[in-house]
């Protein structure tokens, strides 16, 4: 007689996001604008783990955005708090007709307990470039993890 091979199988295991890590863009600014009139394209920024899932319990995070290059005035609301892990901006727009590249700031709850050397806040930094090469596009983002100790040291951040 031949015995039938059963498969243990478990109960259902829920498998929730890690501690929030890094900020990623989500949706670009858009390409070109106005001056003065808001983007199209508002920015949208992914609170996420050190994996990449969205850290869709958040609801508290609060994001900046700045004009890191150009010149001229970034208007509209320049912070957003995340819903469901996710910033979405309203109303950005800049007075000035030239190039610019918008960074986005926000402290995710994994370091917001641990003071940097320099004295300033733990951050996790995105940066959105929209540069124009004639009719080329080209759109650069970079998110830069800080250590607990303020000291860009890693390269990438480790799972905790």
């Amino acid at each position: 007689m031949m015995r039938k091979r059963t498969t243990p199988t478990s109960t259902s295991v829920t498998v929730n996001p890690a501690a929030a890590s890094k900020l990623t863009l989500q949706a670009q600014p858009s390409a070109t604008a106005t001056a003065g009139a808001a983007f199209a394209q508002q920015p949208v920024i992914r609170i996420e783990d050190a994996y990449g899932n969205l850290r869709s319990s958040d609801n508290s995070t609060v994001v900046t955005v700045t004009r890191s290059a150009g010149s001229g005035t970034l208007q509209g609301t320049l912070t957003a708090t995340a819903v469901n892990g996710v910033a979405t901006f309203a109303n950005l727009s800049h007075n000035l007709a030239n190039t610019i590249t918008l960074s986005f700031t926000g402290i995710p709850r994994a370091y917001a307990d641990y003071p940097r050397a320099d004295g300033a806040a733990p951050d996790s930094d995105v940066t959105a470039g929209i540069h124009r090469k004639r009719e080329a596009v080209i759109v650069a983002w970079a998110c830069r993890p800080r250590s607990p100790s303020g000291i860009d040291q890693l390269a990438v951040l480790p799972a905790l």
